[in-house]
């Protein structure tokens, strides 16, 4: 049997690697052989050519004969993965992961240089010599004949082998089913993988295999992938393109945007570009025409009392003392607009105030009515104190549960009574005793114990009971018109009617309720004023540094 032209693979162990390719040359003066087209580790050589020598073969296995290479070598495949044509026609496909691997045999006229065929279906040659010959017992591998002239071997008559009709390799054998017949006198162990149309074709039994091939019913995607040219389109690219280096910044230097962008703008007319477009009117917050600079200072009283406040829109708005206050109270109800009004006016912006810092809807829902918020409303015996009935009032009707504590006193201020009664009426809790403090749980507490004029009612018993509380319980505390003096109990939110005090503290946040106080009101009291609520009932106010 001559070598040459046949399609090999050599094991050449770690360092040198696997190549492959047609046998161009064996030399046997140097021990040597040379490939054409060669392949190392799957990847095709630089060099058309590569010779290499005996001693560094391992193993050899013969994967195509001349003349099957012949007929593979024309086909724009990779040795990687040959076309699916070939694959059927020639039983295995050349893969340059696959090694011949030899047999364990023990056979007593087997000699270590000799051609067989292995399990795999590979013909194999010994590296030690490329022209010894040697002859093997019929034990089921296949041998070389002794009389072969050197370099040349001729094998068993292959008309010895029955072929059996429908199989794929002529030995009887099926790739798909690895089945075997005891007939024949080689017998294969074949580690072909099976691949993806495989799984696709049709299985024959045993007892059918003479028979018709079955029919299967294959999708029409996947009948569309096993066409002919499709794995050859897919695997026949040149392997040279794919190992040179991209070069990005060269092709990305390419790339002309303006020149893609004015091919766009050219195809499509219609394409209006809205940024280039001037709109012949602008918009109602454009349209302005500043006459005159905008005065922050809208807000201006007879005396000023060295603190100031901002508003979130930068107005500047002025504190009052405690005569001011009296004076435009007075003022307010000379002109019809009375006390019981203003408590009124009091209790709602204050309750919506809670109401938000309580959690506003997300709190207070029909769905959510295992988790209603709970206040503490601390009263006293004066005007803040009705402003804080009225505020536990309206909590209660949106749903809020409220305890309302109040000092027993003989005779109290008539607004107190009527807002309490007023209060009771919605069947709201009240207590008077220390020992009737709550023990659930508080989510606020809301202080109107402290008074303008009576600063006396912070050394009672009760005050300094529900201080000492008060600094125990982890709730926050929010304030109705504070005093301007220090208070023992320090608000985190503070709100004022009308016009904030000259407090001294200046550690809780201010709020400013507005009452709907008319013009001339603040005028009669010789205050310049101009609303700097805006849209708004509630406004946060800024102390001034």
């Amino acid at each position: 049997m001559s070598y040459i032209g046949c399609l090999v693979s050599l094991n050449c162990g770690d360092v040198l690697g696997t190549y492959q390719g047609q046998v161009l040359k064996v030399d046997n003066s140097s021990q040597s052989l040379t490939l054409r087209k060669p392949f190392r580790n799957g990847v095709q050589c630089e060099f058309p050519e590569v010779t290499i020598s005996a001693c560094d073969i391992k193993e050899l296995a013969i994967v195509k004969s001349a003349d099957e290479a012949q007929k593979v070598l024309p086909k724009n495949a990779t040795p990687s993965k040959l076309s699916k044509q070939a694959a059927e026609s020639y039983d295995i496909a050349a893969s340059p992961g696959r090694i011949a691997e030899p047999r364990n045999d023990t056979s007593a006229n087997s000699s270590s240089h000799s051609v067989h065929l292995h399990d795999n279906g590979y013909h194999s040659l010994s590296s030690s010599s490329l022209t010894d010959r040697s002859c093997r017992d019929n034990n089921g591998t296949y041998c070389m004949d002794k009389g072969a002239s050197n370099g040349h071997a001729s094998p068993l008559n292959p008309a010895s082998t029955r072929e059996r009709k429908g199989s794929l390799n002529g030995y009887g054998y099926r790739n798909n089913n690895h089945r075997y017949t005891s007939e024949d006198p080689v017998q294969y162990i074949n580690r072909y993988t099976p691949t993806k149309e495989d799984s696709f074709r049709g299985r024959v039994n045993s007892d059918t295999e003479g028979s018709s091939p079955q029919k299967t019913s294959v999708p029409r995607k996947i009948e569309f992938k096993k066409r002919p040219n499709s794995r050859q389109d897919c695997f026949s690219a040149p392997v040279d393109n794919i190992l040179d280096d991209f070069d990005f910044e060269k092709n990305l230097k390419l790339f002309d945007k303006k020149a893609v962008y004015e091919e766009i703008e050219s195809s499509n007319p219609d394409l209006v570009h809205i940024t280039d477009k001037k709109t012949d009117k602008y918009r109602h917050d454009e349209n302005i025409l500043q006459s005159k600079p905008v005065t922050f200072t809208q807000i201006q009283v007879p005396r000023d009392c060295g603190v100031h406040y901002t508003t979130d829109s930068g107005l500047i708005v002025p504190s009052i003392d405690y005569e001011l206050l009296d004076k435009l109270y007075d003022s307010a109800e000379a002109y019809g607009y009375s006390l019981d009004r203003r408590l009124e006016m009091v209790g709602r912006s204050s309750s919506e105030m809670v109401l938000q810092l309580l959690g506003g809807s997300s709190r207070l829902n029909p769905q959510n009515g295992h988790q209603l918020p709970t206040v503490l409303v601390l009263c006293g015996p004066h005007v803040q104190g009705a402003q804080g009935l009225a505020c536990a009032r309206h909590l209660l009707n949106h749903g809020v549960r409220t305890f309302v504590f109040l000092p027993n006193f003989l005779r109290m201020i008539p607004c107190v009574e009527l807002e309490l009664r007023l209060y009771e009426m919605c069947s709201g809790k009240r207590y008077s005793m220390d020992k009737d403090i709550p023990t659930c749980s508080i989510d606020m507490i809301i202080n109107c114990m402290d008074s303008h004029e009576n600063s006396f009612l912070k050394d009672q018993a009760w005050y300094q009971t529900h201080v000492r509380w008060i600094g125990q319980s982890r709730a926050p505390v929010f304030t109705i018109d504070p005093p301007i003096e220090t208070v023992d109990i320090v608000p985190k939110w503070c709100l004022y009617p009308v016009l904030p005090l000259a407090r001294i503290d200046n550690t809780s946040q201010v709020y400013l309720c507005d009452l709907g106080l008319p013009k001339n009101v603040f005028k009669s009291a010789g205050i310049k004023y101009r609303s700097p609520f805006g849209h708004k009932f509630i406004i946060p106010l800024h102390r001034q540094t």
